[in-house]
């Protein structure tokens, strides 16, 4: 079972996976790199619920839009995801009645 978190995830970011033992890939966003930007994807394993299995630190797949650039695994990776831009996520606000006070 692959479960896939985005509608447009490469072939190759999703053969990547399956070779590290993984069945979840999940766009995350974007960084700049040296000369491009390239587009993140976060690779890990769910349970035949769709839980995540608690791995440790992520690992994330650098896609150039051609080709897998790099795997980050380790310490790195998690300094690297604090450079990520990550997509605009628009969600409805849910505010809970105001209560009004009685005098």
């Amino acid at each position: 079972m692959h479960t896939i978190m985005s509608k447009n995830i490469p072939n190759k970011v999703s053969e990547v996976a399956a070779d590290y033992g993984c069945n979840h890939v999940e766009y995350v966003g974007t960084i700049d790199g040296n000369t491009r930007s390239h587009e993140v994807y976060s690779i890990s394993e769910t349970d035949e619920k769709g839980l995540p299995i608690p791995t440790g630190l992520p690992v994330l797949v650098l896609w150039d839009g051609d080709e897998v650039e790099e795997v980050v695994t380790g310490a790195r990776s998690l300094q690297l995801s604090m450079r990520i831009t990550r997509e605009p996520f628009v969600r409805k606000a849910h505010r809970k009645p105001s209560r009004q006070r009685k005098e």
